[in-house]
C-alpha cells in the first residue's frame, strides 16, 4: 500500500494505556503519547487501540483466567476490526508481553494484513534469549508472530541478538526512554535534596520475584543502614519482611507513594536497588539513573546493557538474580565507597540523558514506522 507523500502516516496504537490496570507498557505507551501530544509532528497521526492486561487481573483460577482472556482478546479484537475497516489506518504498532497473548497477536496481525495494514509488533519483556534455548511452545509461537510482521522490535541488546542469531532480518532493537517528565522533575528537584547515605531503597510491588526477601536478608547482614521499600504490599508480605528484619527499625516499609515522591526518594537515597528475578527494560531503572542514584540490581532483561560497565566506566554494579551474599557485598560495597558511588551516579546520569532521552528513542520509533513503507519501495524497484 503506497502512502502519498503529502498525507500523514496514520498509527493504530494497539497498547495498554489509561486501562487503570497500570504496569510497565502501559507507562511507556503514556510517555510516547505525552510526548507526540506536545511536539510538532506534521507527517503523523496516532489513534490508540488500549488493551488491558489480563496477567494482572487478580484471579487465582487458571480457567477464569483463561476465560476472562478469551472475553477481553475477542473485545479488542472486534474493535481492531471496526477501526481497520475505516481503511485510514497505514500501520499497526502491537504491544504485546507474550505468553498466550501471542495468539492474540497473531489474529491482530491476520486482520492488519487483511485490511493491507503493515504491522509493527513490539515485545516488551526480556524473556526472548531464554525462549530460544527452551525452544518451547512461547518460542515457536513467537517465531510465527515475528515471521508474519513487517517489522519485530526487542527491548533488549540481547533480545535483538537471539532473534537475528535465529535467522531473522526484519527486527530492529528499541530501548525504552526516560520520560520527560522525569527529567522536568529531576532538573527542578535535584537541588533541593540532601543524600542521606546510609539509606537503601527499592521502588516497585513487593512480591517474591522482585527479590525483596532477598533484599531485606542481604541488608540484614550490613551495619548503620535503613532500607526503606515503596510499593504495593500484601499484608502477609509485609509481615513476612519485618519478621525477616527482626522487627528493627532499619526496614521502612512506605506501601504505595505518588510518583513524585518516588522520584524525591530517588534523590535522597545513598543506594538504589532492584533485585528482581526477571525484567525487560524497566523505567525505575531508567529513573533512578536520570535521579543520579548508585544502583545495585540483577543481570536480568536489558539491566547489563543499561548499567554495565563499559570501558572501565563503573555506571552501576550487578549481580546475579537470588543471590543474597552478592546483593548484600555489593550494596555495602557501594555503601563504604564513596569514590565508587559518585563514579557511579554521575555517568550512570550522563547514558541515561544521552543515550535514553525521549527525543532519541522518538527519532528511532518514527523511523520504524516508516520503515515497511521504506522495504516495499526498495523492493518494487527490484522488481523493476
Amino acid at each position: 500500500m503506497d502512502r502519498p507523500n503529502e498525507k500523514k502516516l496514520k498509527v493504530l496504537f494497539a497498547t495498554p494505556y489509561k486501562t487503570g490496570v497500570g504496569g510497565g507498557i502501559a507507562q511507556w505507551a503514556e510517555n510516547i503519547m505525552r510526548h507526540y501530544q506536545v511536539q510538532e509532528a506534521p507527517g503523523l497521526q496516532i489513534e490508540v487501540l488500549p488493551m488491558g492486561r489480563v496477567a494482572n487481573v487478580k484471579i487465582n483460577s487458571l480457567v477464569k483466567r483463561a476465560v476472562t482472556g478469551v472475553v477481553e482478546y475477542a473485545a479488542i479484537i472486534r474493535k481492531e476490526r471496526r477501526m481497520l475497516k475505516s481503511g485510514q489506518y497505514d500501520v499497526l504498532h502491537l504491544c504485546t508481553s507474550a505468553s498466550m497473548s501471542l495468539v492474540k497477536d497473531l489474529v491482530m496481525i491476520s486482520l492488519a494484513k487483511k485490511h493491507h495494514v503493515h504491522t509493527v509488533v513490539h515485545f516488551h519483556f526480556g524473556r526472548i534469549p531464554q525462549l530460544r534455548k527452551a525452544g518451547n511452545w512461547e518460542w515457536k509461537l513467537l517465531c510465527r508472530v515475528v515471521r508474519k510482521v513487517d517489522v519485530a522490535v526487542p527491548i533488549d541488546q540481547l533480545s535483538y541478538d537471539a532473534l537475528t542469531a535465529a535467522g531473522f532480518t526484519n527486527v530492529e532493537y528499541l530501548p525504552n526512554p526516560v520520560a520527560q517528565k522525569v527529567s522536568d522533575f529531576v532538573g527542578q528537584h535535584s537541588g533541593e535534596t540532601h543524600r542521606d547515605e546510609r539509606m537503601v531503597f527499592y521502588a516497585g510491588h513487593c512480591i517474591k520475584t522482585k527479590g525483596v526477601y532477598e533484599l531485606v536478608q542481604a541488608c540484614s547482614q550490613l551495619k548503620n543502614i535503613r532500607l526503606v521499600l515503596a510499593g504495593h504490599i500484601e499484608e502477609e508480605t509485609k509481615r513476612e519482611l519485618e519478621e525477616l528484619a527482626h522487627h528493627e527499625p532499619w526496614l521502612v516499609i512506605k506501601g504505595e507513594q505518588p510518583h513524585e515522591e518516588i522520584l524525591r526518594l530517588m534523590l535522597q537515597c545513598g543506594v538504589y536497588v532492584l533485585p528482581s528475578y526477571t525484567e525487560g527494560f524497566p523505567n525505575v531503572i531508567l529513573e533512578s539513573m536520570a535521579c543520579s542514584c548508585a544502583i545495585v540490581a540483577t543481570t536480568v532483561g536489558a539491566i547489563p546493557e543499561m548499567i554495565g560497565e563499559e570501558d572501565g566506566k563503573h555506571y552501576g554494579l550487578l549481580v546475579p538474580p537470588q543471590d543474597t551474599e552478592s546483593l548484600a557485598v555489593a550494596i555495602g560495597r557501594l555503601l563504604s565507597d564513596s569514590d565508587l558511588r559518585g563514579e557511579c551516579r554521575r555517568n550512570a546520569c550522563h547514558r541515561v540523558n544521552e543515550r535514553y532521552n525521549m527525543e532519541a528513542v522518538w527519532q528511532q520509533l518514527s523511523h520504524i514506522w516508516h520503515l515497511p513503507f521504506h522495504v516495499k519501495c526498495v523492493n518494487d524497484r527490484r522488481k523493476v
